[in-house]
């Protein structure tokens, strides 16, 4: 693990010309994880001076919100403005504020749900990538210290009860994909994490664990990349100690083969680096005194 963790940091780049969101979001993920590392363990000597590290995720972040502001994929700049936001709340590298920043990300979330509200039938369930990365930005911006007005959140607490009420005993919402299952208890799970640091309730911990065990195998199955994140992220959150870890280390192994797939393309080899920097970072040595 440490001689794949040498390597990595010593082939990584440390300016980014790339115009690539998925491959920013790889570089913010690794880069983030092994600048946490290094900074609590003292481990500078061993993976790299925390110094270069800081410099590079400044300059994710700069081209996050560059991309963020040219894209006219919805998706995409939510996703790119969720990234930039993570990188904030994940690390201790000072990034600066930026109020113009925050007052267009307030805009773009309002206008898109007082859309949503205004034309109800549009979101009606479809559970689409594009809401949840619109609710996964306007959860973050809640309760993310910001200043401003959340209209917003009306419209988030009512689909949410909604949620919660049509979960059935067995813990499975009638005629969901699997995957979509996964983006409301990631997002259940998400704010309330955020509102006060809670968990999921009862109920929905029994879906946690059922939507997840039928997921273990497909998403590695079918190779899409949207899904493994998905995946790997709610394991991340380690919603039930000890099998998260399990399942997302398994994932990690399964995630080695796959890379070595000659007709992987290049984000989506390094979205299979990224992954593995971040779980070999997590499961590094405790931390010491920092």
């Amino acid at each position: 693990m440490r001689q794949e963790l040498t390597e990595v940091y010593r082939n990584i780049p440390q300016t980014f010309s790339t115009d690539s969101l998925e491959d920013l979001i790889s570089y913010a993920r690794m880069y983030a994880a092994l600048y946490e590392l290094v900074t609590i363990n003292r481990m500078d000597e061993i993976y790299g001076s925390r110094d270069d590290y800081a410099r590079a995720i400044k300059a994710i972040y700069r081209k996050l919100e560059e991309f963020a502001w040219k894209t006219r994929s919805t998706t995409e700049k939510a996703r790119a403005l969720w990234t930039r936001f993570h990188l904030e709340q994940a690390t201790t590298v000072y990034l600066g504020g930026n109020d113009n920043a925050d007052g267009k990300t307030m805009d773009f979330i309002s206008d898109y749900f007082e859309n949503k509200a205004a034309t109800p039938g549009r979101l009606s369930d479809r559970e689409s990538e594009e809401h949840f990365e619109m609710t996964r930005l306007a959860i973050a911006f809640t309760f993310g210290n910001h200043s401003y007005a959340q209209p917003w959140r009306g419209f988030i607490d009512l689909k949410f009860g909604q949620w919660n009420s049509s979960l059935g005993k067995d813990g499975f919402w009638k005629g969901l994909d699997i995957f979509c299952a996964l983006r409301r208890l990631y997002l259940l799970n998400y704010f309330s994490y955020m509102a006060n640091g809670g968990k999921l309730s009862q109920p929905l911990l029994k879906a946690y664990n059922a939507y997840i065990r039928l997921a273990s195998a497909k998403v590695v199955e079918e190779r899409t990349v949207a899904n493994l994140r998905l995946y790997y992220d709610i394991l991340s959150e380690n919603i039930v100690k000890g099998t998260s870890a399990r399942m997302a280390n398994d994932l990690v192994n399964a995630l080695y083969v796959i890379q070595n797939d000659r007709l992987l393309g290049h984000s989506e080899r390094l979205f299979c680096t990224s992954i593995r920097v971040h779980r070999i970072c997590i499961n590094e040595e405790s931390p010491r005194t920092a």
